[in-house]
């Protein structure tokens, strides 16, 4: 993750994917374009370890900067 420059929603979905197996839909499709769209289709315990994930994710982002 270091060393690479998050530009877009899009390319914030890709790392998330990447690094945390969490995908997310980037906004553009949805007139919000700086953000990501998350599905909650899933059991209640899957989405609560997607997000668990995703919070990580996000706080290294943090600490990076």
């Amino acid at each position: 993750m270091k060393g690479r420059t998050i530009n877009s929603a899009a390319d914030f979905a890709e790392l998330l994917l990447a690094e945390a197996n969490v995908a997310v839909v980037p906004g553009g499709d949805f007139a919000a374009p700086d953000h990501v769209r998350i599905s909650y289709t899933v059991l209640p315990e899957r989405l609560a370890e997607a997000l668990a994930r995703l919070a990580v994710f996000v706080e290294v982002l943090g600490g990076l900067q």
